[in-house]
């Protein structure tokens, strides 16, 4: 007797489909423990805003992935070089500096970015 490859069925005859949460990749999953110990004390990864603003979409409001490495390594650097994107956020959350992340690699800033897309 042979077998068809397809859906699998409930008893029912309906059938199955997975609509569980898609796996992240082993960067993201490596920034979630980053960003789980040095950031959810002041964002969330979706939208919600804590004490600095949620970061669903943070790569698409930024300058961009580059920006955002110096910007988390040292955003008190960036706002004083005058950078107009720096000073609205800095402005926009009551001049709160975000604390400084100079020990952070590129590939640990990456993939704490990974990991925000992901959870999105």
């Amino acid at each position: 007797m042979a077998s068809s490859a397809g859906p699998s069925s409930t008893a029912g005859g309906s059938d199955v489909v997975s609509s569980g949460p898609k796996p992240m990749s082993a960067d993201a999953l490596a920034g979630k423990a980053t960003f789980t110990s040095l950031c959810t004390a002041c964002h969330n990864a979706n939208e919600d805003r804590l004490v600095g603003p949620g970061l669903k979409g943070v790569r698409q409001r930024t300058p961009g992935d580059a920006w955002l490495v110096k910007w988390i390594r040292n955003s008190s650097a960036v706002v004083a070089s005058g950078d107009p994107y720096a000073t609205k956020i800095f402005n926009d959350y009551g001049k709160i500096q975000m604390s400084s992340f100079t020990n952070l690699t590129d590939l640990q800033i990456k993939q704490v970015l990974d990991y925000i897309d992901a959870a999105n």
